[in-house]
């Protein structure tokens, strides 16, 4: 059985609507459409941040005041369609599955129990944004793994690269908007657009 470990915003859960209202309240940036929304989805999270309008020097303070005000909301949060489905399949199979995020803990965890998926994982975790391959080497090393019986499973190109430098494979996944021309480039071991492509890896397959 193989070890998966899953980013949150962007992968397992839909946050940026929440990120985008949050920016909003703190800094009083202009409410997007929808069109922009989507254009934003396109981007890395931080850079979509900056691009609503907030300074790059403020970006890695205000992060940390997001991620401190969306915890009273993230029962707001959803999971992807077919990720809850994905995760049940996954956890019947035995693998040991865990999540990594630039998020808070508490946040994690709060969106996971409102939608009943917290007990599938065996530990949920923070990791920097800026220095996710630390903290994947952290949570390999706590959960007495290898690297490369590991997946790092996530929605941006730092994500590919984290994994990569750790000796891990990396899934990278489409549903959550990120731009999947620049996944692309990243060189992902697989590029999922569907949950359903993970499934026919660790479940039908022969991982």
């Amino acid at each position: 059985m193989s070890t998966l470990i899953f980013d949150f915003d962007g992968t397992l859960a839909d946050s940026f609507e929440l990120v985008v209202e949050v920016a909003h309240e703190l800094t009083g940036v202009r409410m997007r459409t929808p069109e922009e929304i989507a254009e934003l989805r396109r981007l890395p999270l931080l850079t979509a941040i900056h691009r609503m309008g907030v300074s790059w020097w403020m970006v890695p303070r205000l992060w940390a005041i997001f991620r401190k005000r969306m915890y009273s909301r993230m029962h707001e949060v959803k999971p992807f369609p077919g990720v809850p489905t994905l995760l049940s399949d996954l956890h019947k199979e035995g693998h040991h599955l865990l999540v990594m995020s630039s998020n808070r803990e508490q946040n994690v965890r709060a969106c996971l129990r409102a939608h009943n998926l917290e007990h599938y994982f065996g530990g949920v975790y923070h990791g920097s944004v800026f220095n996710k391959a630390r903290a994947l080497r952290l949570i390999l090393r706590r959960n007495k793994q290898l690297p490369e019986t590991a997946y790092y499973i996530g929605n941006e190109i730092l994500d590919v690269a984290a994994a990569h430098k750790v000796g891990m494979q990396a899934i990278a996944v489409t549903w959550g908007g990120n731009d999947r021309e620049a996944l692309e480039l990243a060189k992902p071991d697989l590029l999922a657009d569907k949950p359903q492509a993970i499934r026919e890896l660790f479940v039908d397959g022969t991982v």
